[in-house]
């Protein structure tokens, strides 16, 4: 049956390989793993797609009359939108569809190219990102007031607010300036609202 001393044995040969480790030249212990620092654009391109939901609670709008009328006559709308695009997790690109209107007097639907990019806001929460983003596409007006509107490019500069309490989930809200025009004239301008809900896979 083993003595005691049969099982020290190991211990202590094992505890002297250590320290004879420990005094050869250039010897360096393990080190416990760095954290980097945030670093915007992180990931990889491709690894997010993103599909958001927008209401639009108002549109503040200028026609542009050239001149012809005193006090330009003003819009005041509202709608919904529906953006899909694909990024990294601080950027993304697709496509955005925004459509609003104010009562019979005017309409709008358009299509835009949509960019976007974010980075984190440092409060310790980890939740909430500053984010910037713009587009250019075209647009189809009606207005009962101008029976010439029809085809117009539009562009749109915007700034928010995202709130991502999951992987999966994210709630932005931003706001804006939008134009309308076609070469050489511009037909209309002004700011809009836009609160989303959007899923992330």
């Amino acid at each position: 049956m083993p003595t005691p001393r049969c099982h020290l044995l190991p211990a202590v040969l094992s505890l002297a390989v250590a320290a004879a480790a420990q005094s050869e030249p250039g010897f360096r212990p393990a080190r416990a793993p760095e954290f980097t620092r945030y670093e915007i654009g992180g990931g990889r391109w491709g690894d997010r797609w993103l599909i958001e939901a927008q209401a639009i609670p108002g549109v503040w709008l200028t026609l542009d009359t050239d001149g012809s009328a005193a006090t330009p006559p003003s819009i005041t709308a509202y709608g919904q939108g529906l953006r899909a695009a694909y990024g990294n997790r601080d950027q993304s690109v697709g496509l955005l569809y925004q459509g609003f209107r104010d009562g019979d007097d005017f309409e709008a639907h358009a299509l835009s190219l949509d960019v976007d990019a974010r980075m984190p806001i440092d409060d310790g929460t980890k939740l909430f990102w500053l984010k910037a983003g713009g587009g250019f596409g075209g647009a189809l007006l009606d207005a009962a007031f101008d029976p010439d509107l029809a085809g117009e490019l539009t562009g749109q500069l915007r700034l928010g607010i995202d709130f991502q309490p999951t992987r999966s989930l994210l709630l932005n809200f931003s706001l804006g300036g939008i134009g309308y025009a076609h070469p050489g004239e511009t037909v209309a301008y002004g700011a809009i609202a836009t609160l989303s809900l959007g899923f992330t896979f």
